[in-house]
Formats: structure tokens, C-alpha cells, sequence
């Protein structure tokens, strides 16, 4: 009845309709999804037509369901654990931050997008030039680890003390590509 009504907007409309995935039986008996997007059409001959043009996502639609799931998993893993977990896409330059990341920043993840800058900028004026100085050098050198100690400013102006360490992906040729990290807060033991 589904597909009935759709090829029956399909005739009504002059423009394309909005595609419509549905479930279909394969003849294999196992369960397609597929998407179909309808056009009305007039031929001089056979007069109105809709044409109907479907195409099999099934395996799209499961992969998109896959990484839901991985996603959900890995936000959870996020909130089980008190490190701020971080991951820099170095191609793009875009960055994303756990809950905890902007937690430690002191803003919320609506209030400001997570960025290089932004994580930059909350770095202690003390501590910049050596952490900036140890990431290129290690991002340089080929090598897959980054660690470092140094204080983050909150928005609120206090610091804490922050104990960020890295893994390097690296591309065929050795070029780097992504790091992902996760910073623990130490500012209770250190003091």
C-alpha cells in the first residue's frame, strides 16, 4: 500500500517526488532496503506516466547502522571513563572533544566548536611554547606517541593540571594524518 500511494504522488506532482526506502523481499527470501525516487512524465503516446527509479541500499543502510552503534559504544566508553578524550583529523584541521574535554575548558560544546585554537589558547602562556614545541617534534620525527604535562585555563580563569598523551596515525608514506588522544585532570594530586 506504501509504494501504491508514492506512485500515486509520483502522478500528481510535475517535479520529482521525495524518495521513499521501504522494505522488500529478495527472492533469496532475506530483506532488502531499498529507496525509490518517482518522476511523472508526459508521453504523447501513452500519456501520463510515472517512472520509477529504485536502487538497493541495504548495505549502506546497515553500515550507517554499524557505525551508530560503534558511535554510541564509543560515547559511552567516554563517559565510563574521567580522561577527556580528544581526536584531530590533521587533514581537515577539525578537531572533536568528549564531553569531559569541554568540561575541563569550561564551556559547553554548543557554546563553542571544538578547534586546534581553542585548545591552544587555554594552555597556560607558561607551558605554550614547550607544548607546541614537543607536538611538532614528535609529529615530525615519524613517531606514533605524544605525552606532555602542562595547565589548562578554564574559562572560568583557573588552571588545572593536565596530563595529555596521543597516538599518531600515520598515512603509507609516514604522513600524518590523525591523533587521538585522552588528557587526564591531575590537579588534585598535584596539589
Amino acid at each position: 500500500p506504501r509504494m501504491l500511494d508514492y506512485f500515486r504522488e509520483s502522478l500528481r506532482k510535475s517535479e520529482a517526488a521525495k524518495p521513499i526506502q521501504y522494505r522488500c523481499r529478495h527472492k533469496d527470501d532475506s530483506w532488502r532496503i531499498l529507496e525509490s525516487v518517482g518522476k511523472r512524465f508526459d508521453d504523447p503516446v501513452e500519456g501520463l506516466v510515472a517512472i520509477v527509479n529504485s536502487r538497493d541500499i541495504t548495505e549502506q543502510m546497515q553500515a550507517l547502522e554499524s557505525l551508530r552503534v560503534s558511535e554510541e559504544r564509543f560515547q559511552l566508553a567516554s563517559r565510563a571513563t574521567e580522561d577527556a578524550l580528544w581526536d584531530w583529523d590533521m587533514r581537515t584541521n577539525s578537531l572533536w572533544f568528549s564531553e569531559t574535554f569541554y568540561e575541563l575548558l569550561g564551556v559547553s560544546p554548543g557554546e563553542s566548536d571544538a578547534n586546534f585554537d581553542l585548545w591552544l589558547d587555554a594552555i597556560h602562556p607558561g607551558d605554550k611554547k614547550r607544548v607546541v614545541e614537543n607536538l611538532d617534534k614528535v609529529i615530525e620525527s615519524g613517531q606514533h606517541f605524544w605525552s606532555d604535562e602542562y595547565r589548562l585555563c578554564s574559562a572560568n580563569g583557573t588552571f588545572a593540571h593536565i596530563f595529555d598523551r596521543a597516538y599518531i596515525v600515520r598515512d603509507e608514506e609516514g604522513k600524518p594524518v590523525r591523533m587521538t588522544g585522552a588528557a587526564i585532570n591531575f590537579t588534585e594530586r598535584k596539589q
